[in-house]
C-alpha cells in the first residue's frame, strides 16, 4: 500500500513538474515572439561590415573587403541576406597624361598673360593636366609721346599742289614715321591716344599703313558701306569712329587680325591684315608708316584749307617675340 501511495506521489510531482516547465516555456516564447516582431528587418550593413570598393584596375575589375558580424545582431532574419559581392566589374580610366591632351596654340600676350584651349583626347582622369594660362614678356616701343613733343597734327602745307593734298607721298600725313623691326614676333598691338579741340560734328578717324616703300593710308578698324552704286562711306557705327566729344580716344588694335577699310575707289566691307606676319618678313630693314587722325571732310576735300586733323598724343607698339626670339622695334629716330 505504501509503495503503491509513493509511485502515484512520484508521478504526480512528475507531472506537475512538466507543467509548470511547459508553462513557463509557453510564456518564455510569447515573450520571444513578442520582442521578435518588435525587431527591424535585417539589412547587409545589420549583418556585414562592407569597405568601400577600392579603385578600378586594369584588368576591368575592382574590390572591397566584406566581413561578417558574428555577435550583437539586433535584427530579424538575418539569414534571408546575401552576402554582398567582393569584386565587381568596372571601367578602368588610366591616370592622365601630356599625350591624353589637346592643346592649342598660345594666345597672343595680353596684359602679360595668355591663354590656350585644352580638351582630352582619350578618356583618362587626375594625373597631368596641361596649363591653360602663363605669363608672358611684353616690349613697348614709342611711336609718339606728348610728353616729349613728338606727337602728329597736320600735313605739310609746302607740299599740296594745285591744293590736291591727299595721300601725299611726302607730306606729314604718308610715311609720318619708320621703324626697324628686329627678330621675329608672335604678337604686335598698336596704341593710340587720340585728341581734337575741333568742335565739330565729323566723324574722326585713324589713317594708318606699314610698307617697305609707301605706307598708304587706310581707315583703321573700320568697314565702308555702300551709299548707292557710285559712292560708298565708313560706317559710323563702328567703335573706331568717333566724335570730338569721346576725346581723348584711347584705343589699342591688334595687329595680327587688323581690320581696314577697303579704298573708297574699290567698294564697300574692309580688309583684314596680318601686319605682324608682314613685319616678320622684312625683319632687319627699314619700314615707313604712315600713322595720323583725321575727319571725314579730310578725305574728300582737294582743299587743304577745309580739310581739319586732330592730334595723336601718344602711340606706342606693345609686343611678344616668337620662342627664343630677341626681337625688337626701333623708331627712326628712337624716342625713350
Amino acid at each position: 500500500m505504501n509503495k503503491t501511495k509513493e509511485k502515484i506521489l512520484s508521478w504526480l510531482y512528475a507531472f506537475i513538474t512538466i507543467f509548470i516547465w511547459i508553462i513557463v516555456s509557453i510564456f518564455a516564447f510569447s515573450y520571444f515572439l513578442k520582442d521578435i516582431k518588435t525587431l527591424p528587418e535585417c539589412i547587409k550593413t545589420d549583418i556585414y561590415d562592407i569597405w568601400d570598393f577600392e579603385k578600378c584596375e586594369s584588368d576591368g575589375f575592382q574590390i572591397r573587403t566584406v566581413e561578417e558580424i558574428k555577435e550583437n545582431i539586433t535584427c530579424k532574419n538575418p539569414w534571408k541576406i546575401e552576402r554582398p559581392d567582393e569584386k565587381r566589374a568596372c571601367e578602368y580610366i588610366p591616370i592622365c597624361i601630356e599625350s591624353d591632351w589637346k592643346k592649342s596654340e598660345w594666345s597672343i600676350c595680353v596684359d602679360e598673360k595668355q591663354t590656350r584651349q585644352i580638351e582630352k583626347k582619350s578618356k583618362c582622369e587626375n594625373g597631368f593636366t596641361p596649363e591653360k594660362e602663363q605669363s608672358c614678356i611684353q616690349k613697348i616701343s614709342y611711336l609718339f609721346k606728348n610728353d616729349k613733343k613728338t606727337h602728329t597734327t597736320i600735313i605739310d602745307n609746302n607740299n599740296c599742289i594745285n591744293g590736291q593734298c591727299e595721300y601725299s607721298k611726302d607730306g606729314f600725313n604718308h610715311n609720318n614715321l619708320e621703324i626697324i623691326p628686329s627678330g621675329k614676333f608672335n604678337s604686335i598691338y598698336l596704341h593710340i591716344i587720340a585728341d581734337t579741340s575741333y568742335k565739330i560734328p565729323e566723324y574722326y578717324y585713324i589713317f594708318f599703313d606699314i610698307d617697305k616703300k609707301y605706307a598708304i593710308p587706310r581707315a583703321l578698324g573700320t568697314s565702308r558701306i555702300f551709299i548707292d552704286n557710285a559712292r560708298s562711306k565708313l560706317d559710323t557705327k563702328d567703335y573706331w569712329l568717333f566724335q570730338w566729344t569721346d576725346t581723348p580716344k584711347k584705343l589699342k588694335f591688334n595687329l595680327n587680325e587688323t581690320k581696314v577699310a577697303k579704298e573708297s575707289k574699290v567698294g564697300a566691307w574692309f580688309d583684314i591684315k596680318d601686319y605682324v606676319k608682314y613685319i616678320n618678313n622684312y625683319s632687319e630693314k627699314n619700314l615707313k608708316m604712315t600713322l595720323f587722325l583725321a575727319d571725314g571732310r579730310s578725305m574728300t576735300t582737294s582743299e587743304n584749307s577745309k580739310r581739319i586733323y586732330g592730334t595723336i598724343t601718344d602711340a606706342w607698339f606693345e609686343y611678344e617675340c616668337e620662342e627664343k626670339s630677341n626681337c625688337s622695334i626701333l623708331r627712326v629716330p628712337e624716342i625713350k
